[in-house]
């Protein structure tokens, strides 16, 4: 018999992985950082693209040392991938990196952005949404604990959990 040809949505041998920067590691918002990429097991990239939340930036000049801008608005955890393209034009996905984006900025108000921050009733809970104003002229959502957010009550009435809050029943 013989063989079939491959398919156009075949997917390369190999993989594409971010050496740098590594998980978890520290950014600080409109920063410039210089992501490495390699491909392995076969794949060899001609091309490839980097994705930090919403900021973009490629190359098609191995070895891959890219460097992309931290969006200026970003705090907290934010997801790196980068997409690689063969001789082919097929492609892959690199393994997620997430960055703990930080900023230099000073905060200077808090927004709560419920229509009610009531609540009616014990038991009965209420979505937070926080946003920060900074210095910088950016606002940033701060809703998430791994933000930096702290919520505290001074009323023992009140149980706080992860932005989110409720009467003690």
């Amino acid at each position: 018999p013989a063989a079939r040809p491959a398919s156009p949505l075949a997917v390369p041998p190999g993989s594409l992985r971010i050496v740098s920067p590594l998980n978890g590691a520290t950014v600080i918002a409109g920063d410039t950082v210089s992501v490495q990429v390699v491909g392995e097991g076969g794949f060899v990239p001609v091309t490839v693209a980097v994705v930090l939340g919403n900021a973009e930036a490629e190359s098609d000049t191995a070895p891959f040392t890219i460097p992309v801008t931290v969006p200026a608005r970003a705090l907290g955890p934010t997801k790196l991938l980068a997409i690689g393209f063969d001789a082919t034009d097929h492609s892959l996905v690199s393994n997620l990196v997430t960055l703990n984006v930080q900023t230099r900025a000073n905060l200077q108000t808090v927004h709560i952005v419920n229509q009610d921050p009531i609540l009616f009733g014990i038991g009965k809970q209420r979505q937070l949404s926080v946003l920060g104003s900074y210095d910088d002229g950016a606002v940033r959502d701060i809703t998430s604990p791994s933000s930096g957010t702290v919520y505290l009550t001074s009323n023992p009435a009140i149980e706080i959990g992860r932005a989110s809050c409720r009467e003690r029943v």
